[in-house]
């Protein structure tokens, strides 16, 4: 039997050899039976991927469930950890989320960058939630691991997260500090660049400084154009 699913799934791929995305799952269940964990995990990997672009996302994670009681390596669990988080937060499952990055802080050999990534995660569950001053703490934390240890992109990023929290509160004049903070980090980061320039003409906008927001506008514009950034280009233009 062992024997028979491993030649079933060399057989699927063969005959589907041009697209075998429709059939990543069989695949990976059938060589999970024939005893392959190269295989069967190279295929639980690609099935995982297919169902967070189709947005399946009740069984993307009960996929990673399976997948983080494999043998894998320190850095592929904490990748799919942090996927999962990531997942459990776009559906609104923020206490789960939180659990989850809770229990990834429990890890002493845990990496600085790793570290400030979950912790500015625990943030974005907690502003998603409207716990704006408990989020405000965690991107805090976050800063300060970033900040120290020279890391650019990351301290822009949580820069920005922090304006967007002030900006919830109704702190305009705060939330214009941390953008302009945060693109002062963000040199040479087209696409949070262009995010951060967009978010100062919105909170420019709410202080009825009107030229100014769309001076911002268009400079985001302007950046997203010059990256070939449809998405934002789209939003801009909405």
């Amino acid at each position: 039997l062992v024997q028979l699913h491993g030649k079933i799934a060399r057989l699927y791929e063969k005959l589907f050899s041009e697209n075998l995305v429709p059939y990543y799952e069989t695949l990976y269940h059938h060589y999970k039976k024939s005893g392959s964990v190269k295989k069967s995990l190279y295929y639980l990997k690609k099935t995982i991927e297919k169902d967070i672009k189709q947005f399946s996302n009740e069984n993307a994670l009960s996929l990673m469930d399976e997948l983080l009681k494999m043998r894998i390596s320190k850095s592929e669990r904490t990748e799919y950890s942090l996927k999962k988080g990531e997942l459990l937060r776009h559906i609104g499952r923020y206490e789960s989320a939180l659990g989850l990055y809770e229990s990834l802080l429990e890890n002493r050999g845990i990496a600085g960058k790793i570290k400030a990534e979950i912790i500015k995660n625990m943030g974005q569950a907690l502003w998603a939630m409207g716990k704006y001053d408990d989020a405000l703490k965690k991107y805090d934390d976050a800063f300060l691991i970033s900040s120290s240890a020279g890391d650019e992109k990351h301290t822009a990023e949580i820069l920005e997260k922090r304006g967007m929290v002030f900006y919830n509160k109704g702190d305009y004049k705060r939330a214009t500090e941390e953008f302009r903070e945060a693109l002062r980090h963000a040199k040479g980061e087209n696409e949070r660049t262009t995010s951060i320039l967009s978010n100062l003409g919105l909170v420019l906008y709410r202080q009825g400084e009107y030229d100014k927001a769309m001076a911002h506008y268009l400079k985001s514009l302007k950046n997203a154009q010059a990256t070939e950034n449809l998405n934002d280009q789209a939003l801009f233009l909405l």
